[in-house]
């Protein structure tokens, strides 16, 4: 899986490069962010259901499939939103106001970010605990739009 990481403070978001299959590690340079247009969206979960999760994020017509996948994407104005997509395919999202973690490590992400850490500090962390989290971190800065 991955460890994503936003810290609200800083503004910004960081996740691990490490990628994963039926507990092995396959790749440690793995990208885990799309740029979209003005939007960049960072994921976790099946990297087959990226798309799939942009279709039903977009309003995009998709199959009648649940994606395996969460994201927080950024969008022109700055704003973090957390999305995710229910049992019966509805899309919930929201504007994140606070820090957010997800992923495999992202207990232990949000433990280091209520102790003052920054996002990336957060996902180094995590990959100390969590065996799906590894490999280069990267951070996007929101304020300067791009990455650190």
């Amino acid at each position: 899986m991955t460890t994503i990481s936003y810290n609200h403070k800083d503004k910004q978001i960081s996740c691990d490069s490490q990628a994963t299959m039926n507990g092995i590690v396959m790749d440690i340079n793995a990208t885990k962010f799309a740029v979209d247009g003005n939007e960049i969206h960072f994921f976790c979960g099946q990297f087959s259901d990226r798309s799939l999760m942009l279709d039903y994020y977009h309003g995009r017509e998709h199959k009648d499939e649940i994606p395996d996948v969460a994201m927080l994407t950024v969008d022109d104005r700055g704003v973090v939103w957390v999305s995710s997509i229910t049992s019966e395919g509805l899309l919930i999202k929201g504007e994140c106001d606070h820090h957010m973690t997800i992923g495999s490590g992202e207990q232990f992400a949000l433990s280091a970010l209520d102790f003052g850490n920054s996002s990336k500090q957060a996902v180094e962390y995590a990959a100390t605990r969590c065996i799906y989290t590894g490999g280069k971190v990267h951070t996007y800065d929101i304020a300067t739009k791009q990455f650190i």
